[in-house]
């Protein structure tokens, strides 16, 4: 790996950690209400959990393609099954719904908390396996493995909010 692509993943991350924990820590006290989201609560916070990671890795991203082509697909080798791929627990969200506390509708409460947890998985898989993927192609499978994995754990920080090893990836 050359100093440049050390620099962008030090940016991309430093930019994840810091922009993704303001709202995962709820610096701001965006989630007074806990568990008790609104509708438009769950569909805009939801998400903010990960979106230094998807801002890190757009800048990151645009300074790599300055240097090589990237590699990078957003749908990958079909467009249509990736879109099938992503509607499927929205669906079934709103087939078998959420309960909530704020009487609102559980079928919609669901398709909604699907649409958020999607937004939310895709802004992280675009700087995991988007970005770092691309990002350490050169390096061999297995350190490239270890080192995502690695920075993905840290990145979670479970062990700043007491969850055991078991609970780890569990937002």
């Amino acid at each position: 790996m050359t100093k440049k692509g050390f620099l962008r993943i030090l940016i991309f991350y430093l930019i994840g950690i810091t922009l993704s924990n303001v709202f995962r820590f709820d610096l701001l006290n965006l989630n007074e209400s806990g568990e008790k989201l609104s509708i438009i609560e769950l569909l805009i916070t939801s998400p903010l959990g990960a979106i230094g990671l998807f801002i890190g890795a757009l800048i990151s991203l645009y300074l790599l393609k300055k240097e090589r082509k990237l590699s990078f697909s957003l749908f990958g080798t079909s467009w249509k099954w990736s879109l099938i791929m992503l509607s499927i627990p929205v669906i079934l969200l709103a087939i078998f719904g959420v309960d909530n506390e704020n009487n609102i509708n559980i079928h919609l409460y669901g398709m909604l908390g699907g649409i958020g947890t999607l937004i939310y998985c895709f802004c992280e898989e675009i700087g995991w396996r988007g970005y770092l993927q691309d990002e350490l192609k050169s390096v061999k499978e297995w350190k490239r493995i270890l080192l995502i994995g690695f920075l993905w754990y840290l990145w979670h920080l479970s062990f700043i909010t007491n969850q055991n090893f078991i609970d780890i990836g569990v937002y």
